[in-house]
């Protein structure tokens, strides 16, 4: 907004501009076309909340246009450099949404540069390691996008250009990375490894100077620093686990932030030591190709975080209404839309961390689980500590650091009065602290933390969790469902009783609760986010589910799953994958 100037006009006033983007906030103004000298034509006339110039300013085309206002007009200007000072993915959005729209011209720029990644490595990651790993990484994007790659890798003679989509690689060495891709043609994105470096992400003070517009450490799980160290969104830190390793959490308690805070950005790359020897010590195209092939699910991952094309899931509570959460990723899965992270309140966090950790078995799982959580729900009542043991004993005890997809179940802690995302620590102990009820289950006592409740209390769809990282096309899944309409009484003697009758209070207050539940998960506007409501699948079920009927899981996924409504929204998420998976950086 620091580039956008407040426009006031007067009726027949005229303001000349160049090329801009103008919103109409109030009045009626035309737009006079004076591209030709000898006159001037109505080009359109725009009234209060219509645009105009974003088709222009995205070309690159700077056209004369001439403002008149016919009332008086309250305009927001945007300039041409407002664009430019944009993060580059807020920028190729704007480019996507120009070429979708209907008869768009190809937005074809003449002197973007490539997007620049630089890739390094930190303690116990070796070089040739990371070179193997940047040569893989470049395969996953030129293959899932259809966008072309040069890998560029310094070593002691200089840079040489390890793989191109098009170009020879193994090249002569080079003074500088862009020497070395400089006989190419020009690629989408240029990833640079350095190997075994942890170089500031903003440059080096050598000849080698690179200004990336992304910068990926690889580390290993238990590498400090990283995590605590102040969030950019320039940094990508990505964590290499054995897939065949031991999940189980060696954390006794959870790491807890408030809600919405930021976090660096985090991948997990899932490959075993034996397959990382094979990355550094392969280079020709058939071994890398079925090193790709194998390693296929985690390297898309990682490409699309690099890529900016991360999908989240927010998944809100509602006891077993959240059974419908399972249908919807089932879905998505089907469709072939991937799912990179998860966060979730109350019966959302257990589908969170089951998907997590296990993907569709463990939405199976969970199902299978219906009935048995019945029997702990009682228990609940007492303790939630039985639910603890369910989750945990179905999930190896996990820790949710060295889950393959992140989740970070939220839950409402009443001691520092706040909404917190358990980041690290006991999958399972995280679930339950998002699943404590409050008032009806045993609250989740944390002793270095606090008492927690049930997440919806904060937030009953916990959607900034996932924005704080950097979630590119975010899905809000709620399931609570719109209450029912209180009717006013008829008559004066109604309506006196209704206002007086302990009876009606309570049915009213159990109103206020439903609706605040519903209103939470009902609506969140923003970039690239899908809102998704459970309630028509849920009421058109001939018994309509209570969230206390755990034992109808399997009835509510298979009726959810023959709904149009999942079908729908299923189908708008697949588009908007679509999208973005389809896009080019140029």
């Amino acid at each position: 907004m620091e580039d956008a100037e407040l426009v006031t006009l007067e009726p027949g006033e005229r303001r000349e501009e160049g090329s801009c983007f103008l919103a109409v906030l109030k009045g009626r103004v035309v737009i006079l076309d004076t591209t030709r000298a000898d006159r001037a034509r109505v080009h359109t006339t725009l009234d209060a909340g219509d645009t105009f110039g974003e088709t222009d300013l995205i070309r690159g085309e700077h056209p004369n246009h001439v403002i008149v206002a016919q009332q008086r007009s309250l305009l927001v200007v945007f300039h041409e450099r407002g664009l430019t000072s944009l993060p580059p993915h807020l920028t190729l959005e704007l480019k996507n949404a120009f070429e979708d729209l209907e008869g768009a011209a190809p937005f074809t720029p003449t002197t973007q540069p490539p997007t620049l990644v630089l890739l390094s490595g930190g303690p116990g990651i070796d070089s040739a390691a990371v070179h193997g790993l940047s040569e893989l990484l470049g395969r996953a994007i030129e293959a899932d996008f259809e966008e072309p790659v040069a890998v560029v890798t310094r070593g002691p003679d200089g840079w040489r250009v390890r793989y191109a989509t098009h170009g020879a690689a193994d090249g002569a060495a080079a003074p500088s990375w862009a020497e070395a891709v400089a006989a190419l043609p020009q690629p989408d994105y240029v990833l640079v490894s350095l190997g075994r470096e942890r170089a500031p992400h903003r440059g080096h003070s050598d000849a080698d100077a690179v200004q990336p517009d992304l910068h990926v450490i690889l580390g290993l799980p238990d590498q400090p620093g990283d995590l605590d160290a102040p969030p950019e969104e320039s940094v990508l830190r990505t964590v290499l686990l054995d897939p065949h390793a031991s999940r189980k959490t060696k954390a006794g308690t959870l790491d807890l932030r408030p809600y919405g805070d930021a976090r660096k950005r985090s991948c997990r790359l899932m490959m075993s030591p034996a397959s990382l020897r094979s990355v550094a010590h392969h280079t020709g195209p058939l071994p890398m190709q079925a090193l790709l092939r194998e390693h296929r699910e985690t390297v898309s991952r990682w490409a699309r975080f690099v890529t900016r094309r991360t999908v989240a899931v927010a998944l809100g509570g509602g006891g077993a209404w959240g059974y419908f959460h399972v249908a919807l990723l089932k879905e998505m899965l089907g469709r072939g839309v991937p799912i990179d992270l998860t966060s979730g309140t109350s019966f959302g966090a257990l589908v969170s961390v089951y998907f997590a950790a296990k993907g569709e078995e463990g939405l199976d799982l969970l199902v299978h689980r219906g009935r048995g959580l019945s029997f702990t729900q009682a228990l609940s009542v007492v303790s939630t500590h039985p639910l603890e043991r369910q989750i945990g004993r179905d999930l190896d005890d996990a820790d949710l650091t060295r889950l393959p997809i992140a989740a970070n179940p939220f839950a409402t802690n009443l001691t520092r009065v706040q909404g917190e995302a358990a980041w690290a620590g006991p999958a399972a102990l995280g679930a339950r602290a998002s699943s404590s009820a409050p008032g009806l289950f045993g609250p989740t006592v944390l002793p270095d933390h606090g008492i927690f409740v049930d997440g919806v209390v904060a937030g009953n769809v916990p959607s900034a969790v996932l924005i704080s990282q950097g979630a590119d096309l975010l899905v809000s899944s709620n399931v609570v469902p719109r209450p029912p309409a209180k009717a006013v009484p008829s008559s004066f003697f109604g309506r006196v009783v209704s206002t007086v009758s302990p009876l009606d209070r309570v049915y009213e207050a159990y109103l206020s609760a439903l609706f605040f539940l519903y209103a939470q998960g009902a609506d969140h506007p923003g970039l690239g986010c899908i809102t998704v409501q459970g309630n028509d699948a849920l009421e058109s079920m001939q018994q309509r589910p209570l969230p206390s009927d755990f034992e109808r899981a399997s009835a509510i996924v298979q009726h959810a799953l023959q709904h149009d409504s999942v079908r729908h929204a299923a189908d708008e998420i697949r588009s908007e994958w679509d999208r973005r998976r389809k896009r080019r950086v140029r």
